[in-house]
Parts: C-alpha cells; sequence; structure tokens
C-alpha cells in the first residue's frame, strides 16, 4: 500500500508501478495503477515457475518503482514499513512510507 500523504511530484492520473528485470536486461511491469494523490494499492504479479521464462517477479526479488508524469519517467527509490517488505512474496503485503525521485 502507497499512503496518499507521502510527497511526490505525481499528479491524479499520472501512472506508477512495479517492475522486474527480465532475461534480456529489460524492465517489465509486473503491475501498475494510476496516482490518485491517496491511499494506494498496486497488484505485483509474480513468475509463473512453470513456463522457462521469467514473466513476474521471483520471491525475493526487489521491487522496482517506475513512475510516469506526462512525457517524464522517473525510477522511484521506496521507502518501506519493514525491510523485508522491499521484497516480493507469494500473498505478500508491502506498506510504502515514503518515495524519493
Amino acid at each position: 500500500m502507497i499512503p496518499g500523504s507521502i510527497t511526490t511530484p505525481l499528479l491524479p492520473g499520472d501512472q506508477i508501478g512495479v517492475f522486474f528485470i527480465s532475461d534480456d536486461g529489460s524492465a517489465v511491469c509486473a503491475g501498475a495503477s494510476l496516482w490518485t494523490g491517496s491511499n494506494l494499492q498496486i497488484v505485483a504479479f509474480g513468475d509463473d515457475t512453470t513456463t522457462p521464462e521469467l514473466d513476474g517477479l521471483e520471491v525475493g526479488s526487489p521491487f522496482l518503482f517506475i513512475a510516469q508524469s506526462g512525457d517524464d519517467i522517473y525510477v522511484v527509490n521506496a521507502s518501506f514499513q519493514s525491510p523485508v517488505m522491499a521484497n516480493y512474496a507469494v500473498n505478500g503485503l508491502s506498506f510504502v512510507t515514503g518515495f524519493d525521485f
């Protein structure tokens, strides 16, 4: 969960997503939402281990947040309520306490 009270250059309607780095080195979106200026949740999908390709976050991999505001793209450093919340877990829940753009 991302609280609406954090300081951000994002405007309502901008996008923020959770990404992972694929086998070819590119950033791939695992889930995204529109910023509303209030509390926000993003569902991040994990890797399907029944397929050979990496198609989602692997257990224990760190979250990579990327945001888009107009034509501007930001790689966002997130702070979490607990250090363990910075990594993907199946059916896990993370709470972001701050963003650094």
